[in-house]
This record gives C-alpha cells, structure tokens and sequence, in this order.
C-alpha cells in the first residue's frame, strides 16, 4: 500500500523492519494505484467489527487486484512485516502464507 500511515506504538509487530526509503527500491509505489486514495481502505481501526474489517479487506483486495504493481508491493509486505493490506494480501493472510523458522537442535 503505496503512502501508509504509521501504525501506533502499541499496534507496532515486534518483528517490524524499518527501510530507509530509496528511489531505487520504493520507485515501483508510483505506479500503485492506490497512491491516490485514502489510507482508511488499506488500514484495520481501532476496535474495528469483524464485519466491517472484512468488507474493508476485500475492497481493498479489490483494488490490489488490478494494480501494476502488486507483486511489488505483497514482496514489500512480506520483506518488511507490513501490517494493513499490502499487494492484495492482509497481515493475517501473510502471516498465514510465512514459513515457520527452522528451529536447530543442539
């Protein structure tokens, strides 16, 4: 999701990863098509109703879905921790399609 908001201290995943932002490798969220449109689409609120948190998902999905650039954006997601909905994917979906981490034995 091309232009997110920050997300509040207390929502923060522990696991997020900040990027400095570089024409180089965020050039691709100019041809978003999102860049244009209200954050609120992409974003859960707080004590958001299941119900309302799904049919904002899948609008969201929607525009993903026809978007140039949404394999950029889902690899970004998944790159970064991204909470909200990013490439057509929701943090849950990602969170979902992660592989779990090798544990080694010692």
């Amino acid at each position: 999701m091309a232009g997110a908001r920050e997300m509040p201290m207390e929502q923060t995943p522990r696991s997020a990863v900040t990027l400095a932002p570089t024409l180089d490798t965020w050039s691709w969220q100019l041809r978003a098509r999102c860049r244009s449109m209200d954050t609120e689409f992409f974003f859960p609120r707080v004590g958001e109703p299941h119900g309302a948190r799904v049919r904002r998902e899948r609008a969201a999905k929607t525009i993903c879905s026809m978007c140039p650039v949404q394999e950029n954006c889902r690899e970004h997601a998944l790159a970064t921790g991204e909470y909200g909905v990013w490439g057509g994917t929701s943090d849950t979906d990602r969170r979902r399609t992660r592989p779990a981490p090798v544990l080694r034995k010692h």
